[in-house]
């Protein structure tokens, strides 16, 4: 049997537009409210000579735990279905880009231990998903 995919809008998921993300658009500034230094906290991933895996100079991220956050007392946004990506396997988990227009989702078929990543695109925010 299918089950729909279904998605919650956080702001994690479109660090673009993190303020336009949050519940009423209210974005606390980073430093207040719980797990504040955890939210200044840049995480790299650069190496020891500060060079990012693609080359880069790393703190790339530094920008984005800058920036304004969602406040965590408020509650999520609208639950939406992603249409054009649920399948007749067993959908496990979907993850979105930070632009939205790719959706990756985990399938593992009913009796199969074996798991499968999907990969799903739209040219914009206000299209379907393509079937993965």
């Amino acid at each position: 049997m299918s089950r729909p995919l279904f998605v919650v809008a956080l702001a994690a998921l479109s660090t673009a537009s993190a303020a336009a993300a949050c519940v009423g658009s209210d974005p606390v500034p980073v430093g207040a409210g719980p797990g504040a230094a955890d939210a200044a906290t840049s995480e790299t991933g650069s190496g020891a000579d500060g060079a990012t895996p693609d080359g880069g100079g790393g703190g790339g991220d530094a920008q984005v735990d800058a920036g304004a956050r969602c406040d965590p007392s408020k509650p999520f946004g609208i639950v939406e279905r992603l249409d054009g990506i649920s399948t007749a396997n067993d959908e496990s988990g979907v993850w979105v880009s930070a632009d939205e227009l790719t959706a990756y989702v985990a399938t593992a078929p009913l009796g199969s231990s074996a798991t499968t990543i999907m990969k799903s695109t739209r040219a914009s925010r206000d299209v379907a998903f393509s079937a993965p």
